[in-house]
């Protein structure tokens, strides 16, 4: 191959391919930054990010915040090899105005990781009058916890492309 392009959550692995076609893209890194302390944040960093980072001959990340957070946490790295290359934009996804009518306000959440941060959106909306409109696999704990403080919410799961834009 001409490049060898990892991308998501296996940066290590350009250890194991020719610098000379190593190519990384980072989408964040946040767990990085918020989760992780001690002896565990040091290898972490060591292995999944710094010597990927020396490794790889261009590292691209999706948007400037990103970029910034790399940079800030990675002060070897120089501003020709990074750039940012953003996603993709699906053309399937339209614009609609916000057209309410006086009903509930929705909020959609999708993804069931914990960096999804459930808690924090539950915390959040303890008390206002929405709606969640869940794209996650069922999960008794986190039901209970919405019918406890009286929140609306519904499960949607292995949804099409077309349902999760008509949720959109």
């Amino acid at each position: 191959a001409d490049v060898y392009h990892v991308t998501g959550d296996c940066n290590y692995m350009l250890l194991g391919i020719s610098r000379k076609k190593a190519m990384l893209t980072i989408h964040d890194i946040g767990h990085l930054e918020q989760t992780l302390t001690g002896f565990k944040k040091a290898i972490y960093k060591l292995l999944w990010w710094t010597l990927p980072l020396i490794w790889s001959k261009k590292i691209t990340t999706i948007s400037e915040f990103t970029l910034n957070g790399v940079e800030n946490n990675f002060k070897f790295l120089t501003s020709d090899k990074c750039s940012v290359v953003y996603n993709p934009f699906n053309p399937n996804f339209k614009f609609h105005e916000n057209v309410r009518c006086n009903k509930k306000l929705k909020i959609l959440q999708i993804g069931g990781g914990k960096n999804k941060n459930i808690e924090k959106l539950l915390e959040a909306v303890i008390g206002l009058d929405v709606s969640l409109i869940l794209v996650r696999p069922k999960n008794d704990k986190l039901a209970r916890i919405l019918c406890d403080n009286d929140i609306a919410f519904e499960w949607q799961s292995g949804i099409s492309e077309a349902a999760l834009v008509e949720l959109y």
